[in-house]
């Protein structure tokens, strides 16, 4: 992980999850490095981490029309956290 922050293992047992874009300065091999590095080290903070690959970068995901998938992905795990809950 490239943060300074270093959480403590184990303090968070819940569900959690991790959207993975495209780095646009990497090629598509190192970006599938830099990602699978990613996950492997949240996973093993959070065992119930659930990954998405999402379409475009970290500055398109939050424009059209790559937006309207991570919001339809964001509102999907909202649907089945309120079904698991009932």
């Amino acid at each position: 992980m490239r943060t300074v922050y270093r959480p403590d293992p184990g303090s968070y047992n819940g569900k959690a999850s991790l959207v993975l874009v495209d780095d646009p300065q990497l090629d598509a091999l190192d970006n599938q490095l830099e990602q699978a590095s990613s996950a492997a080290g949240w996973q093993q903070l959070l065992p119930q981490l659930a990954l998405w690959q999402g379409p475009g970068n970290h500055f398109s995901v939050l424009k059209a029309p790559d937006v309207y998938s991570l919001a339809a992905w964001w509102y999907d795990g909202l649907t089945i956290g309120v079904e698991e809950t009932q």
